[in-house]
């Protein structure tokens, strides 16, 4: 009788934990404040293939600032701008630019999942649904092809996990990868699968020039996953006398508890973390107060468009932080800006303390970056993926 009482106990248990990861089908979270229902469309499950098209993004969660985020808002507002109607779905959405538009918020380790997102689909006409992820894990709550019968179903695929596999990405309409030392990294998917749309940016005139700056700053994240960079950072800066700057928000529990850690190893004044910034209207108000920004990513394209010379961090410790030169900035172009080996070509940290050698890394990034990460070149690119999916569509 014991056993039995003890199995139904635990049986009651699953059963309201399983109730607290559904989420409420006719109940979606839309721009987080607001729970509206969905209308019934029972009676319209067809799609709208007049204008605007409608796409809707998905990913799982959007920080305050980011090289994704940055990423996502300027292929939102690209889209905007060509009559797209478009859409976000995440499990939580804290970048500001990207509020405004239509949010949905839904659990994505929901087993109910898939069944929300076909009921967005059909009650808004989406034509487009385009996944944006690192970790394909919540896929599994998703029929693929069932989505595929509703509308385009694609991926942007912007970093490396083992769940992400051959198999999975036929189950797609296109497939997009952010880089070409990313689709190498995935060696038993051919190459031809992907399209690559790179990280880009908006040209700008090369604003930066030796003024005699004293200060660096670090832009990223700050989290367990940021730590060994921003240490990177701090222990060269540190060796050579630099001051300077680490921006990132600190206000999760996450990012206290790095920055105390930081603080305990390097004794760095609370002062010098400055919180979250707007990355690009920040360098341009204070282009001569830094000597050089340090990061990764997208970080290097905000600060190298501008003439800002660039200090890639590594989130190996093994794996030396270089800065950006003419001699390594095409390795660095394939591989996004970041560091995962030890080829990269390292150079004398005395450039710091050469004017002429500054100026000179400041002109070839900001060329290299203008002529080889255009933005327009790249939404091109991106639209005539979307343009051909929904043609290819119409032809099935």
């Amino acid at each position: 009788m014991q056993n039995i009482t003890f199995l139904k106990k635990h049986f009651r248990f699953i059963q309201k934990w399983r109730a607290q990861k559904k989420n409420v089908k006719t109940n979606i979270v839309l721009n987080r404040s607001n729970l509206s229902r969905l209308p019934d469309t029972s009676h319209n499950m067809g799609h709208n293939r007049g204008n605007p098209k409608k796409i809707l993004f998905i990913t799982d969660a959007l920080a305050p600032f980011g090289g994704v985020e940055t990423r996502l808002n300027n292929i939102l507002n690209n889209l905007s701008n060509k009559h797209w109607e478009t859409f976000l779905l995440t499990e939580e959405n804290l970048y500001p630019q990207l509020k405004d538009i239509k949010n949905f918020t839904l659990k994505f380790r929901a087993d109910n999942l898939g069944d929300c997102l076909f009921d967005i689909v059909r009650a808004h006409k989406i034509d487009v649904v385009e996944f944006q992820f690192k970790y394909s894990r919540y896929l599994r709550f998703i029929d693929l092809k069932k989505l595929r019968l509703l509308c385009v179903a694609g991926c942007t695929v912007s970093g490396f996990d083992k769940s992400i596999t051959h198999r999975l990405l036929k189950k797609f309409d296109y497939r997009i990868c952010v880089s070409d030392d990313l689709v190498k990294r995935y060696k038993k998917i051919p190459p031809t699968l992907f399209s690559i749309i790179y990280n880009c940016i908006d040209p700008k005139p090369r604003l930066w020039s030796f003024n005699n700056p004293k200060k660096a700053i670090h832009i990223s994240r700050i989290s367990d996953e940021y730590k060994t960079r921003i240490s990177g950072f701090v222990d060269f800066c540190q060796a050579n006398d630099i001051p300077f700057e680490i921006a990132g928000d600190r206000e999760s529990q996450s990012a206290n508890r790095v920055i105390d850690g930081l603080q305990r190893i390097y004794k760095i004044p609370d002062s010098a973390f400055i919180g979250s910034i707007d990355t690009m209207p920040f360098l341009k108000e204070n282009i001569n107060y830094y000597l050089f920004v340090a990061g990764c990513g997208h970080i290097a394209l905000e600060a190298g468009c501008l003439g800002i010379p660039v200090f890639i961090t590594s989130a190996i410790s093994s794996f030396p932080p270089v800065f950006l030169t003419p001699d390594n900035i095409n390795y660095f172009l394939d591989r996004n800006f970041t560091i995962r080996e030890r080829e990269v070509i390292t150079i004398n940290p005395l450039i710091i303390n050469s004017p002429g050698s500054m100026e000179e890394a400041s002109i070839c990034i900001h060329k290299f970056i203008t002529e080889n990460r255009n933005l327009q070149t790249e939404l091109t690119k991106y639209q005539e993926i979307l343009n051909s999916a929904l043609v290819e569509r119409l032809n099935r």
